[in-house]
């Protein structure tokens, strides 16, 4: 981690995921959207989204490099990160906003514990597959929707509005992520957040170049409001992205 004073900064992406609510809060979706469609969480981290979507009937896929590993690895780093995160969010209160932090973090944890109860299944039933951005193992217009949180944008260069000392996902790296999101959509992609994660916030300098070069493209874009941001310090906006 890094020593800057006024700013929470990471030396590598933490590996949490989210509760299957708050995916659906932060994404602006209800169960009806979920219905009938086949979806993709990328990257899904360990999150409960996946176990609980299907638990509720729906057709949910998660990707992430780390699947390579054991179940035991996994919930091993994911504990590890979660605590490391808790910690060092609360030596950066202003940053953190209205967040109640350790509800926060032990949500993240029982987030974990479900992930954790459905993994072995999952993998045997193709659930979680392990692939990384920006070249996934699907093929083209695969899933009706996308989703992809935390990752693209946050973990920038601190330089950019991120949460990394230096830039090893640079804005290359996130325009091939994008199209590779779009590629294996056959309607929408959604992402989120967009915003930099300083407290003066304000639209990602990547999101920025990366939605004028898609419009270039034709590709129809929007950026919606998400409520998700009055319980997050991450910003109040993501792009849905047209792929039809």
């Amino acid at each position: 981690m890094t020593t800057d004073p006024e700013y929470l900064t990471f030396d590598h992406v933490l590996f949490y995921g989210r509760e299957y609510n708050e995916v659906l809060e932060m994404f602006g979706l209800s169960e009806a959207n979920l219905a009938g469609k086949k979806i993709l969480d990328c990257p899904s981290g360990p999150d409960s989204f996946v176990a609980e979507a299907h638990a509720r009937g729906f057709d949910v896929t998660g990707c992430d490099p780390l699947y390579a590993k054991s179940g035991i690895e996994i919930l091993i780093q994911g504990e590890k990160d979660i605590r490391f995160s808790w910690d060092e969010s609360k030596k950066y209160p202003a940053q953190m906003g209205n967040m109640d932090i350790d509800d926060f973090h032990r949500r993240k944890l029982a987030a974990l514990d479900r992930f954790g109860k459905d993994y072995d299944a999952g993998c045997a039933e193709g659930r979680y597959q392990a692939a990384s951005l920006p070249t996934l193992p699907f093929e083209d217009k695969t899933f009706d929707l996308v989703i992809s949180a935390n990752m693209l944008f946050t973990y920038s260069s601190t330089e950019t509005g991120g949460l990394l000392p230096t830039e090893i996902f640079d804005l290359d790296f996130h325009l091939r992520s994008v199209r590779e999101l779009i590629r294996v959509s056959r309607k929408e992609v959604r992402l989120y957040p967009v915003m930099t994660n300083h407290a003066k916030k304000h639209l990602h300098p990547y999101a920025a170049q990366i939605v004028g070069k898609l419009a270039a493209d034709g590709i129809k874009m929007n950026f919606i409001e998400s409520s998700y941001s009055q319980t997050s310090c991450t910003g109040h906006l993501m792009l849905v992205i047209d792929c039809e």
